[in-house]
């Protein structure tokens, strides 16, 4: 997704006749805002998978401890 994401962003620089440096510019920040995106999801699909404990039993556990 984040070379399509820089894809985009190439396309739109050439088509707004940006300079070299803000064509280079707007590419990194569609590829760093992709990266972030996926990273959140990421994060939040493996919290999901891994902490799957309700939190009344979370308290029973840290109490039991």
């Amino acid at each position: 997704m984040s070379i399509f994401g820089a894809a985009a962003a190439r396309h739109l620089s050439k088509v707004h006749h940006l300079s070299h440096l803000e064509q280079t510019v707007l590419v990194l920040l569609a590829n760093l805002v992709s990266f972030g995106i996926f990273w959140v999801l990421k994060f939040l699909i493996f919290n999901r998978i891994f902490h799957v404990h309700p939190l009344e039993e979370l308290d029973e556990l840290v109490e039991a401890a």
